[in-house]
């Protein structure tokens, strides 16, 4: 798609590592983890637009608090919904909460907060702490690497945030292959997880003045959206 190429034609500006290929994107990130030389590791995948004053409010929070191990940031879609302010678990399964809220600019969605992960669309961490933790878990194919990351992380007694005022417009889930292997994944995190995920769904939206139970943008439509008629049997008569 012409990658390649552009990549050539800024050689000396950046390090580009051709892998001739296909990996699952945990090796792929650690094998290029391994090349770098910076005190932070900024993941971000390749279907992503930033805005401006992006890593500039990442490196506040990495820098300006205590035991930060992992920050992400808030993502959108290219419609303006909402795709990432946070992963929260809901009966331990792992939420993007808010996720298709249709105002980005919302004021709970532009705040910075601790939470227990992010997605690693778009993920900071200092490179020390992902080669102390051996970075992704390889066993993991496109799917729960990141939350699985992050839940080690705090397990190692680091801190992870939300930064609010990051903001980047994510397309999300382009490549072909993408969900082959979501059941597997499923399966190895809740195996390794489930016993330790503490919900907080219902706490996050309480923080942010929401009552218990608040349904998601995609539960609320659903319950706007009025049934189809039911179908009608053809009879001879």
């Amino acid at each position: 798609d012409g990658t390649k190429a552009f990549l050539e034609e800024i050689k000396g500006r950046v390090v580009a590592l051709h892998v001739e290929q296909r990996i699952p994107f945990a090796k792929a990130n650690n094998m290029a983890a391994h090349f770098a030389k910076g005190n932070y590791l900024l993941l971000l995948n390749n279907d992503t637009i930033a805005h401006p004053g992006w890593l500039t409010e990442m490196l506040k929070i990495a820098q300006g608090q205590e035991r930060v191990g992992i920050v992400g940031s808030r993502l959108i879609y290219p419609s303006g919904r909402v795709q990432h302010a946070g992963i929260t678990f809901r009966q331990k399964w792992p939420t993007h909460i808010y996720c298709q809220e249709p105002d980005p600019k919302a004021p709970y969605l532009c705040v910075n907060r601790e939470m227990q992960a992010v997605t690693g669309a778009c993920m900071l961490i200092p490179r020390r702490l992902f080669e102390q933790l051996g970075g992704f878990d390889g066993a993991f194919k496109n799917g729960y690497e990141d939350v699985d990351l992050c839940l080690r992380v705090r397990e190692a007694g680091y801190r992870v945030f939300y930064c609010g005022k990051s903001a980047l417009t994510h397309y999300e889930g382009r490549t072909p292959g993408r969900h082959d292997f979501d059941a597997q994944n499923h399966a190895l995190f809740m195996g390794r997880w489930a016993h330790r995920i503490q919900d907080d769904y219902e706490k996050v939206l309480a923080e942010d003045g929401f009552a218990p139970g608040r349904a998601s943008w995609s539960e609320r439509q659903m319950l706007l959206t009025p049934a189809p008629p039911p179908l009608l049997e053809a009879r001879c008569t």
